[in-house]
Protein backbone atom coordinates (compact mmCIF):
# COMPACT_ATOMS: atom_id res chain seq x y z
CA UNK A 1 0.00 0.00 0.00
CA UNK A 2 1.29 3.45 -0.91
CA UNK A 3 0.44 6.46 1.18
CA UNK A 4 0.18 9.88 -0.46
CA UNK A 5 3.18 12.12 -0.01
CA UNK A 6 2.76 15.41 1.84
CA UNK A 7 2.88 18.56 -0.29
CA UNK A 8 6.37 19.77 -1.13
CA UNK A 9 7.56 23.02 0.40
CA UNK A 10 10.14 25.32 -1.20
CA UNK A 11 13.59 25.05 0.36
CA UNK A 12 16.65 27.28 0.22
CA UNK A 13 20.12 25.79 0.30
CA UNK A 14 22.73 27.79 2.17
CA UNK A 15 26.27 27.18 3.32
CA UNK A 16 24.96 26.44 6.81
CA UNK A 17 22.23 24.02 5.78
CA UNK A 18 18.75 23.94 4.33
CA UNK A 19 16.06 26.40 5.37
CA UNK A 20 12.39 25.86 4.75
CA UNK A 21 10.99 28.84 2.87
CA UNK A 22 7.33 28.26 2.16
CA UNK A 23 4.82 27.47 4.85
CA UNK A 24 7.39 27.35 7.62
CA UNK A 25 7.41 29.44 10.75
CA UNK A 26 8.80 32.90 10.27
CA UNK A 27 7.89 33.20 6.61
CA UNK A 28 5.86 36.40 6.34
CA UNK A 29 2.16 36.30 5.64
CA UNK A 30 -0.04 39.06 4.38
CA UNK A 31 0.40 41.55 1.59
CA UNK A 32 2.22 44.79 0.90
CA UNK A 33 5.71 43.37 0.37
CA UNK A 34 7.59 45.04 -2.48
CA UNK A 35 11.09 43.50 -2.44
CA UNK A 36 12.96 40.55 -0.94
CA UNK A 37 16.70 40.57 -0.19
CA UNK A 38 18.88 37.62 0.80
CA UNK A 39 21.97 36.69 2.76
CA UNK A 40 23.27 33.16 3.35
CA UNK A 41 20.44 31.45 5.18
CA UNK A 42 18.25 34.52 5.76
CA UNK A 43 15.81 36.80 3.97
CA UNK A 44 14.59 40.36 4.55
CA UNK A 45 11.38 41.63 2.97
CA UNK A 46 10.55 45.33 2.58
CA UNK A 47 6.93 46.49 2.71
CA UNK A 48 5.49 49.52 0.93
CA UNK A 49 5.31 51.40 4.27
CA UNK A 50 9.04 50.89 4.78
CA UNK A 51 8.75 48.24 7.48
CA UNK A 52 10.95 45.13 7.36
CA UNK A 53 10.26 41.46 8.08
CA UNK A 54 13.06 38.90 8.30
CA UNK A 55 13.28 35.12 8.58
CA UNK A 56 15.90 32.41 8.46
CA UNK A 57 19.19 32.00 10.32
CA UNK A 58 19.38 34.42 13.25
CA UNK A 59 23.17 34.61 12.96
CA UNK A 60 22.84 35.86 9.36
CA UNK A 61 20.12 38.46 9.88
CA UNK A 62 17.00 36.30 10.08
CA UNK A 63 16.21 38.13 13.32
CA UNK A 64 17.14 41.53 14.70
CA UNK A 65 15.70 43.75 11.96
CA UNK A 66 14.47 47.20 12.95
CA UNK A 67 10.88 47.38 14.14
CA UNK A 68 10.13 50.90 12.92
CA UNK A 69 9.19 51.91 9.37
CA UNK A 70 10.32 54.43 6.78
CA UNK A 71 13.09 52.37 5.20
CA UNK A 72 13.54 52.80 1.46
CA UNK A 73 16.15 50.15 0.59
CA UNK A 74 17.82 47.08 2.06
CA UNK A 75 21.34 45.96 1.19
CA UNK A 76 22.94 42.63 2.07
CA UNK A 77 26.22 40.80 2.11
CA UNK A 78 26.70 37.11 2.84
CA UNK A 79 26.20 37.53 6.58
CA UNK A 80 24.22 40.69 7.33
CA UNK A 81 21.68 43.26 6.21
CA UNK A 82 21.59 47.06 6.35
CA UNK A 83 18.59 49.28 5.71
CA UNK A 84 18.59 52.88 4.53
CA UNK A 85 15.95 55.43 5.55
CA UNK A 86 14.84 58.46 3.53
CA UNK A 87 16.87 60.75 5.85
CA UNK A 88 20.00 58.75 5.06
CA UNK A 89 20.26 56.99 8.41
CA UNK A 90 21.36 53.34 8.45
CA UNK A 91 20.39 50.35 10.59
CA UNK A 92 22.43 47.12 10.47
CA UNK A 93 21.75 43.61 11.76
CA UNK A 94 23.15 40.13 11.32
CA UNK A 95 26.62 38.74 12.00
CA UNK A 96 28.52 41.14 14.28
CA UNK A 97 31.87 40.37 12.62
CA UNK A 98 30.69 41.06 9.08
CA UNK A 99 28.68 44.27 9.10
CA UNK A 100 25.73 43.41 11.34
CA UNK A 101 26.99 45.99 13.84
CA UNK A 102 29.12 49.09 13.57
CA UNK A 103 27.02 51.02 11.06
CA UNK A 104 27.35 54.80 11.24
CA UNK A 105 24.95 56.54 13.62
CA UNK A 106 24.65 59.81 11.70
CA UNK A 107 22.46 60.45 8.65
CA UNK A 108 22.84 61.82 5.14
CA UNK A 109 23.94 58.62 3.40
CA UNK A 110 22.72 58.16 -0.17
CA UNK A 111 24.07 54.77 -1.24
CA UNK A 112 25.48 51.60 0.31
CA UNK A 113 27.82 49.04 -1.27
CA UNK A 114 28.92 45.65 0.02
CA UNK A 115 31.58 43.00 -0.22
CA UNK A 116 30.92 39.49 1.06
CA UNK A 117 31.97 40.63 4.55
CA UNK A 118 31.60 44.42 4.84
CA UNK A 119 29.61 47.51 3.87
CA UNK A 120 30.59 51.00 2.72
CA UNK A 121 28.19 53.96 2.71
CA UNK A 122 28.54 57.19 0.74
CA UNK A 123 27.18 60.59 1.74
CA UNK A 124 26.05 63.26 -0.72
CA UNK A 125 29.32 65.15 -0.10
CA UNK A 126 31.30 62.11 -1.26
CA UNK A 127 32.59 61.03 2.15
CA UNK A 128 32.70 57.29 2.84
CA UNK A 129 32.21 55.22 5.98
CA UNK A 130 32.94 51.48 6.04
CA UNK A 131 32.26 48.76 8.62
CA UNK A 132 32.40 44.99 8.87
CA UNK A 133 35.35 42.63 8.65
CA UNK A 134 38.44 44.88 8.88
CA UNK A 135 40.60 42.78 6.57
CA UNK A 136 37.86 42.49 3.95
CA UNK A 137 36.95 46.12 3.35
CA UNK A 138 35.35 46.97 6.67
CA UNK A 139 37.73 49.78 7.53
CA UNK A 140 38.83 52.82 5.60
CA UNK A 141 41.89 54.84 6.57
CA UNK A 142 40.67 58.24 5.39
CA UNK A 143 37.55 59.64 3.83
CA UNK A 144 38.23 61.11 0.41
CA UNK A 145 36.26 62.81 -2.30
CA UNK A 146 34.55 60.33 -4.54
CA UNK A 147 32.94 60.66 -7.94
CA UNK A 148 30.15 58.13 -8.30
CA UNK A 149 28.27 57.16 -11.43
CA UNK A 150 24.72 56.14 -10.61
Amino acid sequence: MHLPLPPLKPMAQSRRGVTQMGGGSGVPVGTGYTKIYSAWGAFAALKADGSITTWGSSSNGGTGAPTDSGYTKIYSNNWSFVALKADGSITAWGDFNNGGTGAPTDSGYIKIYSTMYAFAAVKADGSITAWGSPNRGGTISTATDLNIDY
